[in-house]
């Protein structure tokens, strides 16, 4: 494997990405989340596929199973992501009928 450029489509890529995350995770604003979080996990899974794409010297079938991955990861995020309506806290993996941790609001 080669060392990758950072070139500036990739920092910013980066920096947006992890920016995206974070917005998705501190916010209390569930509207926006809602907004950020595919555009973000859609960002975030081109980046890895760009920087993978760059870094090897793979052929067209590793690079598609690396797509598919890297859908199949971002719409197990997406699907395993929710919100309390109630504080805005982010909430992965709670099941229906639960609580929010932080403010015991059913989910």
């Amino acid at each position: 494997m080669s060392a990758i450029a950072a070139t500036p489509p990739i920092v910013v890529g980066f920096l947006l990405s992890f920016g995206g995350i974070a917005f998705v995770l501190f916010s209390r604003n569930v509207g926006r989340k809602r907004l950020v979080l595919p555009i973000t996990l859609v960002l975030f899974s081109a980046l890895w596929w760009e920087i993978f794409r760059e870094s090897s010297a793979s052929t067209a079938a590793v690079l598609g199973v690396m797509a598919v991955a890297l859908i199949a990861n971002g719409m197990w995020v997406y699907k395993h992501i929710t919100y309390c309506s109630t504080c805005g806290r982010t909430l992965q993996d709670r099941p229906a009928g639960g609580l929010c941790a932080e403010c015991a609001a059913a989910i």
